[in-house]
């Protein structure tokens, strides 16, 4: 009986050590809800996230002259290329953005402005410059 109770004792320190284990590495690995602490629940005037594999807003109007930053909210790398999917027009391209790497571009005209992410093809977005 005793051996029992010992068996016991030392299963319930194990099952504490392991949900205190899982516990620390969700917080180290950021698995926790969005927003992340001390970060704002939506983006910024004149600024687009890129989170959750999508941009976060998909479009946006902004006056001509205005500068739009995209910020890699994410944990994986993306890029923010003008253009349709698949195909590039030159206007601007980010290059790799890190989990939280920014990227901004001026809309020195007006028009309809598409661009995606060539590394995860179906995110896609628009910027309209006025």
């Amino acid at each position: 009986m005793r051996a029992f109770h010992a068996s016991l004792a030392a299963e319930r320190r194990y099952c504490i050590l392991a949900l205190v284990v899982a516990v620390g590495v969700s917080l180290l690995c950021g698995c926790s809800s969005h927003p992340r602490a001390g970060e704002e629940g939506a983006p910024g005037p004149n600024e687009v996230w890129l989170e959750h594999h999508a941009f976060m807003p998909a479009s946006m109007t902004v006056p001509v002259g205005t500068t739009v930053i995209w910020i890699n909210k994410d944990r994986t790398i993306h890029n923010v290329t003008s253009g349709v999917r698949w195909t590039p027009d030159g206007i601007f391209a980010s290059g790799s953005l890190w989990p939280n790497g920014k990227f901004g571009y001026t809309f020195k005209k007006p028009g309809t402005f598409p661009y995606y992410c060539t590394i995860h093809s179906h995110m896609e977005g628009t910027i309209v410059a006025q």
